[in-house]
Protein backbone atom coordinates (compact mmCIF):
# COMPACT_ATOMS: atom_id res chain seq x y z
CA UNK A 1 0.00 0.00 0.00
CA UNK A 2 1.42 3.40 -0.93
CA UNK A 3 2.02 6.04 1.71
CA UNK A 4 -0.67 8.25 0.18
CA UNK A 5 -3.33 5.55 0.46
CA UNK A 6 -2.27 4.81 4.02
CA UNK A 7 -3.16 8.39 4.93
CA UNK A 8 -6.79 7.38 4.56
CA UNK A 9 -6.63 3.78 5.74
CA UNK A 10 -9.55 3.19 8.10
CA UNK A 11 -9.76 1.19 11.27
CA UNK A 12 -11.95 -1.91 10.95
CA UNK A 13 -15.26 -1.07 12.57
CA UNK A 14 -15.68 -4.73 13.56
CA UNK A 15 -12.22 -4.91 15.12
CA UNK A 16 -12.35 -6.69 18.46
CA UNK A 17 -10.51 -5.19 21.43
CA UNK A 18 -6.90 -6.35 21.27
CA UNK A 19 -4.98 -8.15 23.96
CA UNK A 20 -3.83 -5.15 25.95
CA UNK A 21 -7.20 -3.44 25.88
CA UNK A 22 -8.91 -6.59 27.12
CA UNK A 23 -6.60 -6.46 30.15
CA UNK A 24 -8.54 -3.46 31.41
CA UNK A 25 -11.05 -4.21 34.14
CA UNK A 26 -14.67 -3.66 33.06
CA UNK A 27 -15.95 -2.15 36.30
CA UNK A 28 -17.79 1.06 35.29
CA UNK A 29 -21.58 1.26 35.25
CA UNK A 30 -23.92 4.11 34.21
CA UNK A 31 -23.72 5.89 37.58
CA UNK A 32 -19.91 5.77 37.49
CA UNK A 33 -19.95 7.23 33.98
CA UNK A 34 -22.34 10.04 34.91
CA UNK A 35 -20.12 10.88 37.88
CA UNK A 36 -17.09 10.83 35.58
CA UNK A 37 -18.78 13.21 33.14
CA UNK A 38 -19.86 15.62 35.89
CA UNK A 39 -16.40 15.45 37.42
CA UNK A 40 -14.84 16.54 34.13
CA UNK A 41 -17.47 19.13 33.12
CA UNK A 42 -18.28 21.13 36.25
CA UNK A 43 -15.15 22.98 37.27
CA UNK A 44 -13.60 26.25 36.15
CA UNK A 45 -16.73 27.03 34.09
CA UNK A 46 -18.97 27.43 37.11
CA UNK A 47 -16.41 29.05 39.39
CA UNK A 48 -14.91 31.56 36.91
CA UNK A 49 -16.47 31.78 33.44
CA UNK A 50 -20.05 32.53 34.57
CA UNK A 51 -19.14 35.86 36.13
CA UNK A 52 -16.94 36.90 33.22
CA UNK A 53 -19.62 36.13 30.61
CA UNK A 54 -22.33 37.95 32.56
CA UNK A 55 -20.19 41.02 33.19
CA UNK A 56 -18.68 41.50 29.74
CA UNK A 57 -21.22 40.34 27.14
CA UNK A 58 -24.54 38.89 28.33
CA UNK A 59 -25.69 40.42 31.63
CA UNK A 60 -28.33 38.44 33.60
CA UNK A 61 -29.29 36.82 30.27
CA UNK A 62 -26.17 34.69 30.67
CA UNK A 63 -28.61 31.98 31.74
CA UNK A 64 -29.85 31.99 28.12
CA UNK A 65 -26.23 31.78 26.98
CA UNK A 66 -25.84 28.64 29.07
CA UNK A 67 -29.09 27.28 27.62
CA UNK A 68 -27.86 27.80 24.03
CA UNK A 69 -24.41 26.40 24.79
CA UNK A 70 -25.99 23.49 26.65
CA UNK A 71 -28.21 22.65 23.68
CA UNK A 72 -25.18 22.80 21.38
CA UNK A 73 -23.21 20.46 23.63
CA UNK A 74 -26.24 18.22 23.99
CA UNK A 75 -26.30 17.94 20.20
CA UNK A 76 -22.65 16.91 20.13
CA UNK A 77 -23.31 14.65 23.11
CA UNK A 78 -25.99 12.84 21.10
CA UNK A 79 -23.38 12.35 18.36
CA UNK A 80 -20.92 10.97 20.89
CA UNK A 81 -23.69 8.70 22.17
CA UNK A 82 -24.35 7.22 18.72
CA UNK A 83 -20.69 6.75 17.86
CA UNK A 84 -19.92 5.21 21.26
CA UNK A 85 -22.45 2.42 20.65
CA UNK A 86 -21.43 2.04 17.01
CA UNK A 87 -17.71 1.90 17.90
CA UNK A 88 -17.42 0.75 21.54
CA UNK A 89 -13.63 1.08 21.70
CA UNK A 90 -11.49 3.40 23.81
CA UNK A 91 -10.02 6.59 22.38
CA UNK A 92 -13.18 8.64 21.94
CA UNK A 93 -13.00 11.14 19.08
CA UNK A 94 -9.63 9.74 17.96
CA UNK A 95 -11.07 6.25 17.35
CA UNK A 96 -14.25 7.58 15.73
CA UNK A 97 -12.20 9.59 13.24
CA UNK A 98 -10.02 6.54 12.50
CA UNK A 99 -13.10 4.49 11.58
CA UNK A 100 -14.90 7.18 9.57
CA UNK A 101 -12.20 9.40 8.01
CA UNK A 102 -8.99 7.39 8.17
CA UNK A 103 -5.54 7.39 9.73
CA UNK A 104 -4.35 10.94 9.08
CA UNK A 105 -7.55 12.45 10.49
CA UNK A 106 -7.26 10.19 13.52
CA UNK A 107 -3.65 11.24 14.08
CA UNK A 108 -4.51 14.93 13.89
CA UNK A 109 -7.58 14.71 16.13
CA UNK A 110 -5.86 12.44 18.64
CA UNK A 111 -2.80 14.70 18.78
CA UNK A 112 -4.89 17.88 19.04
CA UNK A 113 -6.87 16.27 21.84
CA UNK A 114 -3.69 15.46 23.76
CA UNK A 115 -2.26 18.96 23.22
CA UNK A 116 -5.51 20.71 24.11
CA UNK A 117 -6.25 18.60 27.18
CA UNK A 118 -2.72 18.96 28.56
CA UNK A 119 -3.22 22.72 28.37
CA UNK A 120 -6.61 22.40 30.04
CA UNK A 121 -5.19 20.37 32.92
CA UNK A 122 -2.30 22.81 33.35
CA UNK A 123 -4.70 25.75 33.43
CA UNK A 124 -7.09 24.07 35.86
CA UNK A 125 -4.22 22.96 38.12
CA UNK A 126 -2.98 26.55 38.24
CA UNK A 127 -6.50 27.79 39.05
CA UNK A 128 -6.77 25.11 41.73
CA UNK A 129 -3.51 26.37 43.23
CA UNK A 130 -4.91 29.90 43.41
CA UNK A 131 -8.09 28.76 45.16
CA UNK A 132 -6.07 26.65 47.59
CA UNK A 133 -3.78 29.54 48.51
CA UNK A 134 -6.82 31.82 48.99
CA UNK A 135 -8.54 29.20 51.15
CA UNK A 136 -5.46 28.70 53.32
CA UNK A 137 -5.21 32.46 53.82
CA UNK A 138 -8.81 32.43 55.05
CA UNK A 139 -7.63 30.15 57.85
CA UNK A 140 -4.59 32.28 58.62
CA UNK A 141 -2.03 30.24 56.73
CA UNK A 142 0.15 31.76 54.03
CA UNK A 143 2.32 30.19 51.36
CA UNK A 144 5.34 31.92 49.87
CA UNK A 145 4.06 33.24 46.51
CA UNK A 146 7.32 32.19 44.87
CA UNK A 147 6.23 28.60 45.45
CA UNK A 148 2.68 28.97 44.20
CA UNK A 149 3.44 30.47 40.77
CA UNK A 150 5.19 29.23 37.59
CA UNK A 151 8.93 29.56 37.16
CA UNK A 152 9.97 33.05 36.07
CA UNK A 153 6.55 34.64 36.57
CA UNK A 154 6.51 38.14 38.12
CA UNK A 155 4.35 38.47 41.25
CA UNK A 156 3.38 41.99 42.29
CA UNK A 157 2.74 42.37 46.01
CA UNK A 158 0.38 44.88 47.63
CA UNK A 159 3.33 46.82 49.06
CA UNK A 160 4.71 47.40 45.58
CA UNK A 161 7.48 44.84 45.76
CA UNK A 162 7.93 42.09 43.19
CA UNK A 163 8.82 38.42 43.49
CA UNK A 164 9.91 35.92 40.85
CA UNK A 165 8.09 32.59 40.75
CA UNK A 166 10.15 29.46 41.33
CA UNK A 167 7.71 26.54 41.30
CA UNK A 168 3.96 26.10 41.59
CA UNK A 169 4.16 23.57 44.42
CA UNK A 170 0.38 23.13 45.02
CA UNK A 171 -0.34 22.53 41.31
CA UNK A 172 2.59 20.14 41.03
CA UNK A 173 1.40 18.27 44.10
CA UNK A 174 -2.11 17.95 42.67
CA UNK A 175 -0.82 16.53 39.37
CA UNK A 176 1.43 14.06 41.20
CA UNK A 177 -1.45 12.95 43.43
CA UNK A 178 -3.64 12.48 40.37
CA UNK A 179 -0.92 10.38 38.72
CA UNK A 180 -0.71 8.13 41.78
CA UNK A 181 -4.50 7.63 41.83
CA UNK A 182 -4.59 6.76 38.11
CA UNK A 183 -1.56 4.51 38.48
CA UNK A 184 -3.42 2.30 40.95
CA UNK A 185 -6.41 1.72 38.69
CA UNK A 186 -9.79 2.87 37.46
CA UNK A 187 -11.67 1.46 40.47
CA UNK A 188 -9.82 3.73 42.91
CA UNK A 189 -10.14 6.65 40.47
CA UNK A 190 -13.90 6.11 40.15
CA UNK A 191 -14.36 5.96 43.93
CA UNK A 192 -12.37 9.13 44.57
CA UNK A 193 -14.10 10.93 41.70
CA UNK A 194 -17.53 9.93 43.05
CA UNK A 195 -16.63 11.37 46.47
CA UNK A 196 -15.27 14.57 44.95
CA UNK A 197 -18.29 15.05 42.68
CA UNK A 198 -20.68 14.46 45.60
CA UNK A 199 -18.96 17.13 47.68
CA UNK A 200 -18.82 19.55 44.73
CA UNK A 201 -22.49 19.14 43.86
CA UNK A 202 -23.48 19.45 47.52
CA UNK A 203 -21.67 22.80 47.79
CA UNK A 204 -23.26 24.11 44.58
CA UNK A 205 -26.70 22.88 45.69
CA UNK A 206 -26.22 24.77 48.96
CA UNK A 207 -25.32 27.90 47.00
CA UNK A 208 -28.48 27.60 44.91
CA UNK A 209 -30.76 26.71 47.85
CA UNK A 210 -29.48 29.47 50.16
CA UNK A 211 -28.87 32.07 47.48
CA UNK A 212 -32.33 31.89 45.91
CA UNK A 213 -33.84 33.36 49.11
CA UNK A 214 -31.40 36.26 49.15
CA UNK A 215 -31.59 37.50 45.57
CA UNK A 216 -32.32 41.11 44.77
CA UNK A 217 -34.65 41.03 41.77
CA UNK A 218 -33.51 44.50 40.75
CA UNK A 219 -30.20 42.90 39.74
CA UNK A 220 -32.09 41.08 37.00
CA UNK A 221 -33.24 44.36 35.42
CA UNK A 222 -32.60 44.83 32.61
CA UNK A 223 -32.51 41.10 31.98
CA UNK A 224 -31.00 41.71 28.52
CA UNK A 225 -28.86 44.87 28.74
CA UNK A 226 -29.03 47.19 25.73
CA UNK A 227 -26.47 46.53 23.04
CA UNK A 228 -23.53 48.96 23.16
CA UNK A 229 -23.53 49.37 19.39
CA UNK A 230 -20.87 46.72 18.96
CA UNK A 231 -21.85 43.22 17.86
CA UNK A 232 -21.64 40.73 20.70
CA UNK A 233 -21.55 43.24 23.57
CA UNK A 234 -24.92 42.85 25.31
CA UNK A 235 -28.29 42.70 23.59
CA UNK A 236 -29.32 39.58 21.64
CA UNK A 237 -25.90 39.33 20.04
CA UNK A 238 -24.39 39.44 23.53
CA UNK A 239 -26.34 36.33 24.46
CA UNK A 240 -24.82 34.56 21.46
CA UNK A 241 -21.34 35.79 22.38
CA UNK A 242 -21.98 34.59 25.91
CA UNK A 243 -22.92 31.18 24.55
CA UNK A 244 -19.65 31.08 22.61
CA UNK A 245 -17.76 32.08 25.75
CA UNK A 246 -19.34 29.49 28.06
CA UNK A 247 -19.43 26.69 25.49
CA UNK A 248 -16.09 25.28 26.59
CA UNK A 249 -17.37 25.22 30.18
CA UNK A 250 -19.22 22.06 29.09
CA UNK A 251 -16.06 20.38 27.88
CA UNK A 252 -15.38 17.01 29.51
CA UNK A 253 -18.26 14.74 28.55
CA UNK A 254 -16.02 13.03 25.99
CA UNK A 255 -14.22 11.53 29.00
CA UNK A 256 -17.09 9.06 29.17
CA UNK A 257 -16.50 7.89 25.60
CA UNK A 258 -12.82 7.28 26.40
CA UNK A 259 -13.83 4.81 29.12
CA UNK A 260 -15.38 2.31 26.69
CA UNK A 261 -12.89 -0.47 27.43
CA UNK A 262 -13.54 -0.21 31.18
CA UNK A 263 -17.35 -0.07 30.93
CA UNK A 264 -19.42 -3.15 31.77
CA UNK A 265 -21.96 -2.62 28.98
CA UNK A 266 -20.63 0.14 26.70
CA UNK A 267 -23.43 -0.01 24.12
CA UNK A 268 -26.02 0.74 26.81
CA UNK A 269 -24.10 2.67 29.47
CA UNK A 270 -22.00 5.12 27.41
CA UNK A 271 -24.94 7.14 26.01
CA UNK A 272 -26.49 7.22 29.50
CA UNK A 273 -23.25 8.55 30.95
CA UNK A 274 -22.73 11.18 28.24
CA UNK A 275 -26.29 12.53 28.06
CA UNK A 276 -26.92 12.18 31.81
CA UNK A 277 -23.83 14.14 32.81
CA UNK A 278 -24.61 16.87 30.25
CA UNK A 279 -28.20 17.32 31.44
CA UNK A 280 -27.19 17.53 35.11
CA UNK A 281 -24.32 19.92 34.33
CA UNK A 282 -26.49 22.19 32.16
CA UNK A 283 -29.19 22.48 34.83
CA UNK A 284 -26.56 23.18 37.49
CA UNK A 285 -24.91 25.88 35.37
CA UNK A 286 -28.21 27.62 34.61
CA UNK A 287 -29.42 27.62 38.22
CA UNK A 288 -26.07 28.89 39.49
CA UNK A 289 -26.05 31.63 36.85
CA UNK A 290 -29.59 32.67 37.82
CA UNK A 291 -28.75 32.91 41.52
CA UNK A 292 -25.36 34.53 40.92
CA UNK A 293 -26.76 37.39 38.82
CA UNK A 294 -29.57 37.83 41.36
CA UNK A 295 -27.15 38.22 44.25
CA UNK A 296 -24.63 40.52 42.53
CA UNK A 297 -25.14 43.10 39.80
CA UNK A 298 -23.74 41.68 36.58
CA UNK A 299 -21.40 44.68 36.19
CA UNK A 300 -19.48 43.61 39.31
CA UNK A 301 -19.03 39.93 38.40
CA UNK A 302 -15.86 40.09 36.31
CA UNK A 303 -13.70 38.78 39.18
CA UNK A 304 -11.64 35.64 39.73
CA UNK A 305 -14.04 34.18 42.32
CA UNK A 306 -17.58 35.38 41.44
CA UNK A 307 -19.48 32.80 43.51
CA UNK A 308 -17.36 33.53 46.59
CA UNK A 309 -18.07 37.24 46.02
CA UNK A 310 -21.81 36.56 45.87
CA UNK A 311 -21.75 34.60 49.12
CA UNK A 312 -19.74 37.32 50.84
CA UNK A 313 -22.36 39.91 49.77
CA UNK A 314 -24.96 37.71 51.46
CA UNK A 315 -23.15 38.37 54.75
CA UNK A 316 -21.98 34.78 55.13
CA UNK A 317 -18.15 34.78 55.25
CA UNK A 318 -18.20 31.22 56.59
CA UNK A 319 -20.07 30.08 53.49
CA UNK A 320 -17.55 31.88 51.27
CA UNK A 321 -14.88 29.63 52.77
CA UNK A 322 -17.04 26.58 51.99
CA UNK A 323 -17.41 27.80 48.41
CA UNK A 324 -13.63 28.12 48.07
CA UNK A 325 -13.22 24.62 49.49
CA UNK A 326 -15.83 23.42 46.99
CA UNK A 327 -13.84 25.03 44.18
CA UNK A 328 -10.64 23.34 45.38
CA UNK A 329 -12.37 19.97 45.50
CA UNK A 330 -14.30 20.51 42.26
CA UNK A 331 -11.30 21.54 40.19
CA UNK A 332 -9.34 18.52 41.40
CA UNK A 333 -11.87 16.19 39.78
CA UNK A 334 -11.38 17.98 36.44
CA UNK A 335 -7.63 17.36 36.67
CA UNK A 336 -8.20 13.70 37.54
CA UNK A 337 -10.66 12.89 34.76
CA UNK A 338 -8.97 14.95 32.04
CA UNK A 339 -5.61 13.32 32.78
CA UNK A 340 -7.36 9.96 32.53
CA UNK A 341 -8.71 10.95 29.10
CA UNK A 342 -5.26 11.98 27.82
CA UNK A 343 -3.75 8.65 28.88
CA UNK A 344 -6.55 6.64 27.28
CA UNK A 345 -6.29 8.53 23.98
CA UNK A 346 -2.54 7.92 23.83
CA UNK A 347 -3.08 4.26 24.74
CA UNK A 348 -5.46 3.86 21.80
CA UNK A 349 -2.87 5.47 19.50
CA UNK A 350 -0.22 3.06 20.78
CA UNK A 351 -2.50 0.10 20.10
CA UNK A 352 -2.98 1.35 16.54
CA UNK A 353 0.82 1.55 16.07
CA UNK A 354 0.83 5.32 15.74
CA UNK A 355 3.10 5.55 18.78
CA UNK A 356 5.87 3.24 20.08
CA UNK A 357 4.49 -0.03 21.42
CA UNK A 358 6.36 0.00 24.74
CA UNK A 359 4.36 3.04 25.85
CA UNK A 360 1.19 0.95 26.04
CA UNK A 361 2.50 -1.61 28.52
CA UNK A 362 -0.02 -2.25 31.30
CA UNK A 363 0.95 -2.75 34.92
CA UNK A 364 0.86 -6.45 35.82
CA UNK A 365 -1.09 -5.90 39.04
CA UNK A 366 -3.14 -2.74 38.55
CA UNK A 367 -3.97 -3.22 34.84
CA UNK A 368 -3.25 0.42 34.02
CA UNK A 369 -1.00 1.96 31.33
CA UNK A 370 1.43 3.15 33.98
CA UNK A 371 4.19 4.30 31.62
CA UNK A 372 1.83 6.66 29.78
CA UNK A 373 0.44 7.88 33.10
CA UNK A 374 3.91 8.86 34.28
CA UNK A 375 4.83 10.54 30.97
CA UNK A 376 1.58 12.51 30.71
CA UNK A 377 1.78 13.71 34.31
CA UNK A 378 5.38 14.80 33.80
CA UNK A 379 4.39 16.81 30.69
CA UNK A 380 1.56 18.50 32.59
CA UNK A 381 3.94 19.48 35.39
CA UNK A 382 6.37 20.96 32.85
CA UNK A 383 3.64 22.96 31.09
CA UNK A 384 2.20 24.15 34.42
CA UNK A 385 5.53 25.40 35.74
CA UNK A 386 7.46 26.57 32.71
CA UNK A 387 4.98 27.98 30.19
CA UNK A 388 2.96 31.18 30.29
CA UNK A 389 -0.54 29.78 30.55
CA UNK A 390 -2.70 32.81 29.83
CA UNK A 391 -2.17 32.80 26.05
CA UNK A 392 -2.82 29.05 25.87
CA UNK A 393 -6.49 29.34 26.85
CA UNK A 394 -7.84 30.08 23.37
CA UNK A 395 -5.48 27.58 21.75
CA UNK A 396 -6.83 24.81 23.95
CA UNK A 397 -10.38 25.96 23.18
CA UNK A 398 -9.75 25.72 19.43
CA UNK A 399 -8.37 22.19 19.82
CA UNK A 400 -11.52 21.16 21.68
CA UNK A 401 -13.81 22.83 19.14
CA UNK A 402 -12.11 21.12 16.19
CA UNK A 403 -12.42 17.77 17.94
CA UNK A 404 -16.14 18.28 18.54
CA UNK A 405 -16.75 19.37 14.94
CA UNK A 406 -15.02 16.21 13.72
CA UNK A 407 -17.30 14.05 15.90
CA UNK A 408 -20.44 15.71 14.52
CA UNK A 409 -19.19 15.25 10.95
CA UNK A 410 -18.26 11.63 11.70
CA UNK A 411 -21.80 10.95 12.92
CA UNK A 412 -23.36 12.34 9.74
CA UNK A 413 -20.95 10.53 7.43
CA UNK A 414 -21.11 7.32 9.50
CA UNK A 415 -24.80 6.99 8.71
CA UNK A 416 -23.96 6.93 4.99
CA UNK A 417 -20.83 4.76 5.11
CA UNK A 418 -22.11 2.18 7.62
CA UNK A 419 -25.92 2.29 7.36
CA UNK A 420 -26.35 -1.33 8.49
CA UNK A 421 -24.10 -1.30 11.57
CA UNK A 422 -26.07 -1.93 14.75
CA UNK A 423 -26.49 1.16 16.92
CA UNK A 424 -27.97 0.77 20.40
CA UNK A 425 -28.47 4.54 20.41
CA UNK A 426 -29.11 6.88 17.47
CA UNK A 427 -28.76 10.65 17.36
CA UNK A 428 -32.26 11.98 16.55
CA UNK A 429 -32.97 14.69 14.00
CA UNK A 430 -30.18 13.77 11.60
CA UNK A 431 -28.54 15.75 10.08
CA UNK A 432 -30.13 18.89 11.59
CA UNK A 433 -28.94 18.38 15.18
CA UNK A 434 -25.25 17.72 14.42
CA UNK A 435 -25.35 20.32 11.63
CA UNK A 436 -26.64 22.98 14.05
CA UNK A 437 -23.88 22.08 16.48
CA UNK A 438 -21.27 22.48 13.75
CA UNK A 439 -22.64 25.93 12.85
CA UNK A 440 -22.47 27.06 16.46
CA UNK A 441 -18.92 25.80 16.83
CA UNK A 442 -17.86 27.54 13.61
CA UNK A 443 -19.36 30.76 14.95
CA UNK A 444 -17.24 30.37 18.08
CA UNK A 445 -14.14 29.82 15.97
CA UNK A 446 -14.79 32.98 13.95
CA UNK A 447 -15.33 35.15 17.02
CA UNK A 448 -12.08 34.42 18.85
CA UNK A 449 -10.92 37.80 20.21
CA UNK A 450 -7.20 37.09 19.67
CA UNK A 451 -6.68 36.52 15.95
CA UNK A 452 -3.08 35.34 16.52
CA UNK A 453 -4.54 32.09 17.79
CA UNK A 454 -5.29 31.09 14.18
CA UNK A 455 -1.58 31.21 13.35
CA UNK A 456 -0.79 29.27 16.50
CA UNK A 457 -3.17 26.42 15.72
CA UNK A 458 -1.96 26.38 12.09
CA UNK A 459 1.62 25.92 13.28
CA UNK A 460 0.56 23.15 15.66
CA UNK A 461 -1.28 21.30 12.86
CA UNK A 462 1.66 21.77 10.47
CA UNK A 463 4.08 20.39 13.07
CA UNK A 464 1.83 17.37 13.69
CA UNK A 465 1.57 16.67 9.95
CA UNK A 466 5.35 16.77 9.59
CA UNK A 467 5.72 14.24 12.41
CA UNK A 468 3.12 11.99 10.80
CA UNK A 469 4.66 12.09 7.31
CA UNK A 470 8.19 11.49 8.59
CA UNK A 471 7.13 8.47 10.62
CA UNK A 472 4.53 6.92 8.31
CA UNK A 473 6.88 4.44 6.60
CA UNK A 474 8.33 3.26 9.91
CA UNK A 475 5.10 2.09 11.44
CA UNK A 476 3.60 -1.37 11.22
CA UNK A 477 0.32 -2.16 9.54
CA UNK A 478 -2.64 -2.46 11.87
CA UNK A 479 -3.58 -6.07 12.16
Amino acid sequence: MSSFKKFFKKKDINLNPNTNQSEFKRVLGPVDLIMMGIGAIIGAGIFVVTGNAASTVAGPAVILSFLIAGLCCMASGLCYGELSTMIPLSGGAYTYNYVIFGEIAAWLIGSLAVVGYIMVVALVASGWSGYLVSTLESFGFSLDYRFSNPFGSIIKLENGNELIGILNVPATGLVLTTAIVLYFGIELSAIINAIVVTVKMTVLSMFIAIGIFNVDCSNWRPFIPENTGEWGIFGISGILSGAALVLTAFNGYDAVACAAQETKNPQRDLPIGIIGSLIISAITYMLCALVLTGLVNYKDLNVAQPIALAVTKMGMPWFAIIIKLGAVIGLSSVVLITTYVIVRILFAMVEDCLLPKFLGKCHAKYKTPHILTIIVSSLIIIVTNFLELSYLVQLSNICIILITISVCLATILGRKIYPNIKREFKCPGMPIIPGSCIMMLLYLLLTMPDKNVYWQISLVIFFLLVIYIVSINKRKEIK
